[in-house]
């Protein structure tokens, strides 16, 4: 099996023009959630410990609950057992800016921890948080944009699939006119190859945002 790994927050969040100072004022960064099978509670109830990670600037980020959406059968949230959890900050990691230039710019890897019960079925779970960096290159009026990042789970034959997971915690900064070389260290612990590719920046599931020009 092939899994696809939507680099949303890499192209969206990052490719910024202008100070990194400038941008402080709106705090979200980047991010990304996966999940993985843990033991079951409930007979016949696949259960899965799922995490949000958020990049933030560490003195501007006012998320305490982060609201997970579990939407089963893709985007509406009204179908029979979708449901939404507000996930407290489980933990954080401080990390120095990766970007080259005269000043490196604090920021924060945030994480939202929960377990959940995903019976069998297609969900997508995603998450929202506003508002993303200013001044990002390739979306008009960035820091009045929402952020948001989805993944999707088919769980109706097989109940033990985990996500792409993402190990590196280092802010991903494309330099406008620089190469940018940078590593996800993502690995799939089932086993399945990974591809990876760029697509229109989204406000909300099905929701590209207004952009210049293209990402690619």
């Amino acid at each position: 099996m092939m899994k696809f790994l939507h680099l949303r927050w890499l192209l969206v969040v990052l490719l910024g023009l202008g100070s990194l100072s400038a941008a402080q004022a709106s705090h979200i960064l980047g991010g990304d959630i996966t999940y993985k099978p843990i033991a079951s509670t409930t007979a016949g109830v696949p259960r899965y410990h799922v995490v949000a990670r958020r990049f933030v600037y560490i003195y501007a980020d006012g998320t305490i609950l982060l609201p997970i959406k579990a939407s089963r059968g893709g985007c509406s949230a009204q179908l029979a057992g979708s449901f939404t959890v507000q996930v407290p900050i489980t933990r954080f990691v401080d990390v120095t800016s990766g970007c080259s230039g005269p000043s490196l710019i604090p920021y924060r890897m945030v994480y939202h921890e929960v377990d959940m019960d995903l019976p069998p079925g297609e969900w997508l779970l995603s998450y929202a948080d506003n508002n993303r960096a200013a001044a990002v290159m390739n979306i008009t009026n960035s820091d009045l944009q929402t952020f948001y990042v989805e993944t999707y789970l088919d769980n109706t034959v097989w109940a033990q699939d985990s996500s792409p997971q993402i190990e590196s915690i280092v802010q991903p900064y494309a330099n406008p006119a620089a190469l940018s070389p940078y590593s996800l260290s993502a690995f799939d612990a089932d086993g399945d190859s990974l591809r990876y590719e760029f697509i229109v920046p989204q406000g909300g599931c099905n929701q590209p945002l207004a952009s210049s020009f293209t990402p690619h």
